[in-house]
């Protein structure tokens, strides 16, 4: 691999070969198909050499933008901020596991469910949805579709609640519609079993008051 490295293609590409020097240097995996690992080593090495010169035109960018006084430091930061999670998303390290290693854990985790008549994941708390995904399931991506105001978001609501009272889940919100005002909102009138117009009007008494505070304070110390 390192005299691959080294190789000027140009200079070794036979004269006859047809294709150009990208099926040439396809043509050479044939030789190395026992040695993988160098083949991955040497994609390694391209990826990182393509972060630090993405890193270093987005640096660049940005210490231009902040020497311009003319520009805001706030509208300077969202920019770079903007600028290195556009690349930085999509990469990701994640720990190698063998099969041998998983299935123990895998079957594990599938008995002491089945002994406690549970899921293997977190469930939402309505029992329809958790049949069809068994249970909110790491590193899954569920889509909740429906028209507008059919109560996606008040169902959002309800997993998260779910996840966080009875598993002691942390959970993220993100909304792109809703203001963080309704969500809590949402949030009080689900645990307070008044409606999202009643939480807003608060035309309650004072015990009525106590009770909303009782049975959402619990949320309020978990993360």
């Amino acid at each position: 691999t390192d005299e691959l490295k080294k190789a000027n293609f140009q200079e070794i590409l036979p004269d006859t070969y047809e294709g150009g020097v990208g099926l040439f240097i396809a043509s050479l995996t044939d030789s190395f198909v026992t040695r993988i690992d160098y083949f991955s080593d040497l994609c390694m090495t391209l990826l990182d050499r393509w972060v630090r010169r993405v890193i270093i035109k987005s640096s660049s960018d940005c210490i231009q933008d902040a020497y311009n006084l003319a520009n805001d430091s706030l509208d300077i930061l969202s920019k770079a901020q903007t600028s290195f999670s556009k690349f930085a998303e999509p990469i990701t390290r994640t720990n190698s596991s063998s099969f041998n290693e998983l299935l123990p854990e895998i079957i594990n985790d599938l008995s002491s469910a089945k002994r406690t008549n549970k899921f293997i994941g977190v469930p939402s708390g309505l029992e329809k949805v958790d049949r069809f995904t068994n249970g909110f399931q790491k590193g899954s991506l569920i889509i909740l579709a429906g028209r507008p105001s059919m109560g996606k978001t008040t169902a959002a609501v309800t997993f998260g609640i779910n996840a966080v009272k009875n598993f002691n889940k942390s959970v993220l919100f993100f909304s792109i519609e809703s203001s963080k005002e309704e969500i809590a909102f949402k949030i009080v009138s689900n645990l307070s079993g008044h409606s999202v117009d009643e939480v807003k009007k608060w035309n309650f008494s004072e015990s009525q008051i106590r009770s909303i505070y009782e049975k959402t304070s619990p949320l309020c110390h978990n993360n």
